[in-house]
């Protein structure tokens, strides 16, 4: 529940979720009345039930209108007199039915928003770490207040003329916040140079602009996640992280369904590389291991939500999968998991095919993949002559890619494989696509004989 002032009945009102999209607003001051609509009248002492509940209505400008649920087409009216009006009047259009939202704490400490330019888009960052205006409402839209959730440590700024998320804790990512709370928007002006705003140009840029009152300047915050409330924030002195000693890693590893046949294998990604494949295997003193309902231990604690299939048959039929740490104490967030979609070009000279088996490890900013397997396409068969394959595959967000590395197993020279380029998006409809040219042979009876190669990105 949340405040909700009513400025009409001089009161503030606890609003509490019926059902979706219906809401029931209480007096703060006495829990007995409940706003409502009883015989034609709006009235600030009903007494529960159905005359007190509202379905809300979500309008094209941002607006929301309050229809009482007993009564269709009777809706919360405040004309311009400041004077309660008539539920029953025309609907059509009426602006004294229309209440614009202002979510209070939308800017608080470790809150996680969206900054909305429209109903359908928001505020994106791209892999350069350019902005744009017309985003999907996606992780890419993401802000911590202004720092990027899929670029850690980058904030929102204004340098040398343009915004763009590339920067630090200095001044030119401080931002006055002009709120507007009957309206329910805010506006970014930038600290170092005043007099500038944050504007949108119609093809979606986003541009330094001055406010001419107009709309393009006009931010509308979503929360994705409130942050901490004032009253919980303190002045404690922050202590540094004291460094782990060297030494094992604890690692607890809870069974859903039991492990019959077969092995675990876990590798943890770190900042400065990865531990490669480990085996979770130890001593069977207290039973067998990978049973449902039972908890492994094998000798920071770090924790992945997990969630999801390690099956041929179910889920996505993978047995590998990437996840990031959470890690719910500390203010610097891991990284997410997206899907790229990897998209492999086939030779169209004959001999091009392959049945080998390939797989691919890409390499970013914030490390790499993994090894991957290319299994599931959008063919049934993959990697056929003159073929271009698509596959997906979860993984940590890596940044913008460097580099690729791609190859199969095959020894038999019967199994060679001719691939022309790579190309891999992150998501299916993202700006920027990585395109690894290659024009190879991945054959150990042809050229150098490798079946295995790392492309540079074009």
């Amino acid at each position: 529940s949340w405040g909700f002032h009513c400025p009409f009945f001089s009161a503030v009102f606890i609003v509490s979720s019926k059902k979706p999209m219906v809401r029931v607003f209480t007096s703060l001051f006495n829990s007995n009345f409940h706003l409502a609509i009883d015989q034609g009248k709006v009235t600030g002492q009903g007494r529960g039930g159905p005359q007190c509940e509202f379905r809300i209505h979500v309008q094209s400008d941002r607006t929301v209108m309050l229809e009482g649920v007993k009564f269709p087409l009777q809706f919360i009216t405040l004309q311009e007199n400041g004077k309660l009006g008539d539920p029953r009047s025309v609907l059509d259009k009426d602006p004294a039915k229309r209440f614009h939202v202002y979510v209070k704490g939308v800017l608080r400490h470790k809150g996680i928003i969206m900054l909305r330019t429209s109903n359908i888009q928001a505020i994106g960052v791209d892999h350069d770490k350019s902005v744009y205006a017309t985003g999907r409402c996606n992780r890419a839209a993401h802000f911590r207040v202004h720092k990027s959730m899929i670029y850690p440590g980058f904030y929102l700024r204004f340098k040398d003329g343009k915004f763009d998320c590339n920067g630090s804790r200095n001044e030119d990512a401080y931002f006055l916040v002009e709120k507007h709370k009957y309206k329910g928007y805010f506006t970014l002006q930038s600290d170092k140079k005043r007099g500038t705003y944050m504007g949108f140009t119609a093809r979606g840029e986003v541009v330094p602009t001055i406010n001419t009152g107009t709309n393009n300047i006009y931010i509308f915050p979503e929360v994705i996640e409130f942050g901490t409330p004032k009253s919980e924030l303190t002045d404690a002195k922050l202590t540094p992280i004291s460094e782990r000693a060297n030494g094992d890693y604890r690692v607890l590893v809870t069974t859903a369904e039991s492990l019959d046949q077969g092995q675990v294998i876990l590798a943890v990604y770190g900042d400065k590389g990865t531990t490669g494949p480990i085996v979770l295997s130890g001593s069977d003193d207290n039973g067998p291991r990978f049973k449902a309902g039972s908890t492994d231990e094998f000798k920071e604690r770090l924790v992945f939500d997990f969630n999801c299939w390690l099956s041929r048959e179910y889920g996505d039929k993978e047995l590998v999968k990437e996840l990031p740490v959470m890690k719910p104490s500390r203010e610097e967030e891991s990284l997410p998991v997206v899907s790229y979609f990897i998209t492999v070009y086939t030779g169209k000279d004959p001999g091009s095919e392959t049945d080998a088996q390939i797989y691919i490890t890409m390499f970013g900013d914030y490390g790499d993949s993994g090894k991957r397997e290319l299994k599931v396409s959008n063919r049934e068969r993959p990697f056929r002559q003159g073929q271009a394959d698509t596959f997906e595959i979860e993984a940590v967000h890596l940044g913008s890619l460097n580099k690729i590395q791609i190859g199969h197993n095959e020894t038999k020279s019967s199994e060679g494989w001719f691939c022309d380029k790579v190309v891999i998006r992150e998501g299916k409809t993202a700006n920027m696509e990585f395109v690894f040219p290659c024009g190879r042979w991945f054959d150990s009876g042809m050229e150098d004989r490798k079946i295995e190669r790392v492309l540079m990105i074009q």
